[in-house]
């Protein structure tokens, strides 16, 4: 669960800091990269923690 609250923060910082740097195209692109990866992450960490709570309830 911290990890799901984690990229929670840094996908809200990194929306920040590409409105802040958006005449820096290079650091928009990286600040996007960065973003793509953690929404992947934290949707397959969203989908692991919802399998984890069902499992926890049929027991």
């Amino acid at each position: 669960m911290k990890r799901i609250e984690q990229a929670e923060v840094r996908i809200e910082e990194i929306d920040v800091l590409m409105i802040e740097a958006s005449a820096d195209y290079g650091k928009i692109k990286e600040l996007n990269e960065e973003k793509e990866q953690l929404e992947i992450q934290y949707d397959l960490d969203i989908t692991r923690w919802s399998e984890l709570e069902e499992i926890k309830e049929q027991q």
